[in-house]
């Protein structure tokens, strides 16, 4: 039996080639969805979000924060909020470019075209889109927010590897009491 070698791994170089310039890119991609809150700039600020968390930061071994790896898995298993979060961007992330959503942990998950249904859209006249799932409940710039620090916080090896009280503070503020409980 002959072994067949594996093909050498072709990198495509446009001018994003590393974490840290996905990064930029997800800020870039940020600003734009707090501008407009279309749904363009929202498929691009989490599919860009997943891909920074799932690859980039993983395969980036050469550039890629100390930390990372260990503040990215370490924060899922022991925070329910940083599970539900990354489970949440992973699924809007591959539901909109395959259509269908996987993690049966996200019961109901909804997402709402732009509308107003917050009072930060209404007092800026601005719809927002809206993603509800398992009794929480973001718009579109709470969700930027949430991941925005979330990220920055993976970036900053300074930060230590617990997530800042801020953060989960935030995510909890989204979870919307049961009034039957």
């Amino acid at each position: 039996m002959s072994k067949s070698k594996s093909k050498p791994k072709i990198r495509i170089d446009y001018g994003l080639n590393d974490c840290y310039q996905l990064f930029d890119k997800l800020k870039y991609d940020g600003e734009r969805l707090l501008k407009g809150h279309h749904p363009y700039d929202f498929f691009n600020f989490i599919v860009t979000a997943y891909h920074l968390l799932k690859d980039w930061i993983k395969n980036d071994y050469l550039k890629r924060p100390k930390y990372a790896c260990k503040k990215v898995e370490r924060s899922r298993q022991r925070y329910p909020e940083i599970d539900l979060l990354l489970n949440l961007i992973d699924d809007i992330a591959n539901g909109s470019k395959h259509f269908y959503k996987k993690d049966p942990r996200l019961e109901n998950i909804e997402i709402c075209p732009p509308e107003i249904r917050s009072w930060s859209a209404y007092f800026r006249n601005q719809p927002m889109i809206y993603v509800s799932t398992n009794g929480y409940f973001f718009s579109s710039m709470t969700l930027h927010s949430i991941i925005m620090k979330y990220v920055a916080w993976i970036f900053d090896d300074d930060l230590g590897l617990e997530p800042p009280k801020d953060l989960l503070d935030l995510i909890k503020k989204c979870k919307i009491e049961d009034p039957k409980a």
